[in-house]
Formats: C-alpha cells, structure tokens, sequence
C-alpha cells in the first residue's frame, strides 16, 4: 500500500501502468476509504488473490487477473478516445445518484458506479459488461435506460458542486465496455429525455406492483395485532412503547400508524402503510366504524384500499400528475 501510495505521488497518473496485483491493492485502498466499516472486501480475500496468483500456474485467479490485462487496453482505447473529444472532465469513482423525489416515501438510488464523468455540457456514463449478445442484450438495454432516468433526475446536496449540477440538463453519452469482445459501444440517444414522464410512469407501475405484494402480510399482521391479547386478557395495541416512553393506543389503528411511522426498522419505504391506518384512525374516530371496519374486515377490500394508498403515493414521489398520467397509459396500451 505504501509502493503504490509514493508512486501515486510521484504521478496521478501512473496508475494506468499498475500490474493487476497493485489495481486490486488500490481498489482496496479506495473501498476502505469511501466504505469504511461496510466494506465487501476483507482482508482474506486479498490474502488469498495473492496466495493463488504467487503460488499456481494455473488458477481462475491468476487468469482473471492476467485477462485483466486486456482489459487494461480497451479502457485505454476507450479513455483516448474521450479524452482527444472532450476536454476538462472531471471524474468521480465508486459513486452515487440518488433520484430527486417529489417526496421521501421511497428512496430510489444506485450505489458503487464504477465511473462517471461530466464536463460543462456531457455526462459520461460508462458501463462493465462481460458479454453483450441476444440473451442479455434487452436487460442490458433497459440497465442503461434506468441508469440514465436517474443521471438525467439526480438529487443535489447542500455542496456547491453536487449531482444535480454535475449531470441534470446535459447530453449523456453512454460507453459499454464489453470485456469479452474486447471493445466498447458508445449510445447518444437523446430520445429517453423526452419521454421523462413515460419512464416515470412505467417504474412507478413496476413499485406499485412489487409494494402490492405485500398487501396480504399486511392485512395477516394487523388482524394478529388487532385480536391478540397479552397474559392479563389486554390486547396488545392498547400499549405502546417508543423512545419517548409509554402511549397509550386507543385503536388499532393507531398502534399500526404509530409502529410504522416511529420505528426506524420500518420507516424505510413504509411511510404509505403509517398514512393508510392514520386515514383509518381519522375515519374511525369521526364516527364512520363501519365503513373502516368493512375495509379491514374482507381482504379483498382491505388490499384495493391500500393499493389506492401505494398509487396516490407513488404519483407523489414521482411528481406524476394523475390525469397526466391516465394520457400516458392510454398512450401506452
């Protein structure tokens, strides 16, 4: 570690001249500095890459790792040929984007990009690929997309240089590195800018659908907590415990909101159950017992009931106007 940080020194640059046991010794390096405690890699693992490369002729890592080397010239090919285009690209490394949401009921990001660049007017956006043939080829494709919707929407930060100035409103260039064929690819679509609201509305059909699936557990467990009573003959939710101390719950309804809304194990993409037993709560103390006891009575009406929940919210999170949205999917179908 020490070699290779007083080459690093010396020139910022020669780590494109690093043999493949010093690249996996300087990714190391930089996992432990951006990941800290969370690191994947551990010291084991390294031990043993560079037991199997010093000690075999022949093993899956010392070939991965002599492959390594043509791999090295691709993204050499591929660097010149950015870099005699394009001037003034300012890189970043084991990176994240997080999509700029309307609200914070759900969180949509990606973690550990390997390398992004932007300069005044583009978005580099480079991806590893393996293979690229007709298995993988509509997944590949459909990646990339994705991975573009949320350069093109990426949340800023309190910095004066964040994602949002780095990558919203500029031309991104996509450069798929396929290992195998030892090449690389290069997409300019500017089409999937234009259908923001289309992409918006197809993911936000896919986390309606994946929240969805859900709905039954969530019927199974409030009627377990509704009916179950504890050694005294008290049911369950009329005691509650948080940080704060000791509450009392005067519904069921309440616990659910209160458990889903306070306990951070929960909290993270579950806001919309906290709002649809809150909205019960408000109902049921209003008066209206019946109506929220059919909902939570008969399974099928508790899950369209949700369901209407997950939607509204999602429109929300994404900024999606329902009867614009009511115009896409005729559009669609």
């Amino acid at each position: 570690m020490n070699n290779i940080q007083d080459k690093y020194k010396k020139n910022n640059l020669c780590i494109v001249n690093f043999d493949p046991l010093e690249a996996v010794i300087q990714y190391y390096m930089i996992e432990l500095f951006t990941k800290k405690k969370y690191i994947d890699t551990t010291p084991s693992i390294i031990y043993n890459i560079f037991d199997s490369y010093n000690k075999y002729e022949d093993t899956k890592i010392k070939n991965l790792l002599e492959e390594s080397k043509n791999i090295k010239d691709i993204i050499d090919n591929l660097f010149n040929h950015i870099l005699n285009e394009f001037t003034n690209i300012e890189w970043n490394i084991e990176h994240i984007i997080t999509f700029d949401r309307g609200t914070d009921y759900y969180n949509i990001y990606k973690r550990n990009i390997p390398i992004i660049g932007y300069d005044q007017n583009h978005v580099h956006h480079i991806v590893f690929k393996t293979d690229l043939n007709s298995l993988n080829f509509l997944d590949t494709m459909i990646e990339i997309l994705l991975d573009r919707f949320l350069i093109y929407n990426a949340k800023g930060n309190d910095r004066i240089i964040n994602n949002k100035i780095k990558y919203n409103d500029k031309k991104i260039i996509t450069y798929i590195l396929v290992l195998k064929k030892n090449n690389y690819e290069i997409l300019q679509w500017d089409w999937d800018k234009k259908l923001d609201i289309e992409i918006r509305c197809e993911v936000k059909t896919a986390m309606v659908k994946y929240f969805s699936s859900y709905n039954k557990e969530i019927y199974h467990y409030f009627n377990f907590i509704k009916n179950k009573k504890d050694d005294k003959d008290i049911f369950v939710w009329k005691v509650w415990n948080n940080q704060a101390g000791r509450i009392i719950c005067d519904t069921p309804y309440k616990y659910m909101y209160l458990e889903f809304g306070n306990n951070i194990d929960y909290t993270k993409n579950t806001k919309y159950i906290h709002d649809f037993f809150y909205n019960l709560d408000i109902l049921y103390k209003k008066g209206l017992k019946d109506e929220v006891k059919c909902i939570t009575n008969d399974i099928d009406i508790f899950c369209e009931e949700l369901d209407k929940t997950i939607e509204q919210t999602c429109n929300d999170f994404f900024n999606i106007n329902d009867n614009k949205n009511d115009e896409v999917e005729d559009e669609i179908f």
